[in-house]
Parts: structure tokens; sequence; C-alpha cells
């Protein structure tokens, strides 16, 4: 699918680099210390790493946007091909973290491809580190998926913002939020890449993973007063759940 995508997307050939990155590159970057148990995951699970493409102002023709809070000179496209699939999430967190620069992470596992994107903000305590904000990660998307098509045809390079190179990013984080409303829908529609599409997003999110934990304390709890307020606290919050999707 990674081709697919890249074929979408049509970038211009004057952005492209095609170079391949050591992962320990990637951790002796200082925005981010990788841990002992990182350094192990990004040698099990990551098979190699090729930077793409480098989007640029005067590649593009678009003005950079930098002020104190964000540093938009330029956009970097990386993919990581991957040996396994469980612990994407977390390479995509640290990966990010490791980059300054605004970056598309495109993970690869088999035919499934999995996009990242997150609003990178500037340190004000050291100025060379990035704050990680609205980290976003899609699900994987192969040929099976319905709404796959509909996301691709609206990945066409030359129908992205030019106004600035933040502008071309938001408009890409854009289609993540409506992409991530399709997981939920099933069908792929930009318009729903809206402030509250995106915050409904995060709420569910959020109640997805405190069932994840109250489940998790359910099956180490011993005592049967605990466990009895552990199904009602998650039956209530998959009632919650449920009345979040509704609302797709």
């Amino acid at each position: 699918m990674i081709d697919e995508f890249l074929s979408a997307l049509n970038l211009p050939v004057i952005c492209f680099e095609n170079t391949f990155v050591s992962k320990k590159t990637i951790f002796e970057q200082r925005q981010s210390p990788f841990t002992a148990t990182d350094k192990k995951i990004f040698k099990e699970d990551i098979e190699k790493i090729r930077w793409l493409h480098t989007l640029k102002p005067e590649r593009l023709n678009i003005p950079a946007f930098a002020d104190d809070a964000v540093d938009y000179r330029e956009v970097i496209i990386l993919h990581i091909m991957l040996t396994a699939r469980t612990r994407v999430k977390r390479i995509a967190e640290k990966t990010q973290q490791s980059l300054p620069s605004p970056a598309i992470i495109l993970l690869t596992f088999g035919a499934d491809l999995f996009l990242c994107v997150c609003d990178k903000r500037i340190n004000q305590a050291d100025k060379s580190k990035r704050v990680i904000e609205n980290f976003r990660l899609s699900g994987a998307i192969n040929a099976s998926v319905a709404y796959a098509p509909d996301f691709l045809a609206d990945c066409m390079f030359t129908a992205f913002s030019t106004r600035d190179m933040r502008a071309l990013y938001d408009d890409f984080t854009a289609r993540m939020i409506a992409l991530t409303a399709a997981e939920k829908t099933g069908v792929y529609n930009r318009r729903d890449a809206t402030a509250p599409t995106a915050e409904l997003l995060s709420e569910l999110e959020n109640a997805e993973k405190q069932e994840m934990n109250l489940c998790r304390r359910l099956k180490a709890s011993k005592r049967e007063g605990e466990r009895a307020e552990l199904n009602s606290d998650i039956y209530k919050t998959r009632l919650y759940i449920k009345k979040l999707k509704e609302q797709f």
C-alpha cells in the first residue's frame, strides 16, 4: 500500500531523498533519550528506516513558517519497515520525538501501511528540543480497506495548501483526522476533519484506554468487592464508548 500512497501523493522529484538511515542515528538525536527498552524494540521490530522526501520552501516555492512556538522550515517524510506490528505506536512516538522537524512517518508491515503525524512545539527551556502534541497514528491501511481509495484520491500533493509550510502540513493532518474518523464510520470524507471531530476522536481514544486499564485491573484483582466495582466501571465505560461512536 505504500507504493499506492506515494503514487497518489505524487511529490515533485526535487524532494526525493531515498536515503537509508541507521537506527543508531535515530537513537543519538538529542530530542528524546532512548531507554534500553526503546533500543531493544527498534532493533527487534524494525528492518530498515528510509528517508524518502524532504519538503523545503526553495524546492516547492512555498514560504516557510517559523516563530517562537513552531518551526516549519522543512517537512520530512520517513518510511519505517517493520518486522512486527505489535509495538508500532511506540516506534512511531519515539521516532517523532527524536526528529526536530515536522514529519510524516510511514510505517509498513507486509501490505499494511500506518501513517503518523503530530504537532511539534519548540521547548522554551531548550529551543533545540520539541514538545510533541496532537500525536496521530492511523490504523492499518491496505487493499481490503473500503475507504482506502477515497483517502488516496484525496492525498494528491497539488491539492494541498501552498500558503506556507505549516498550512501544507496542517492540510495533511486534516486528512489524517478524516482518515481516523473513517475507521469508525467506514466512509472517508474530509468534511469530517473538523475540530469537534478531532476532540471526539481524542475523547474516544481516552475512553478506550480507560476501558483497557479497568480490564487489566479486573484481571489482577482478587477481592470480590473490588471486582464488582470494576465490573460496574467497565460497563459504564463501554456504554460511554458506544455513545461516543454513535456521534460519528
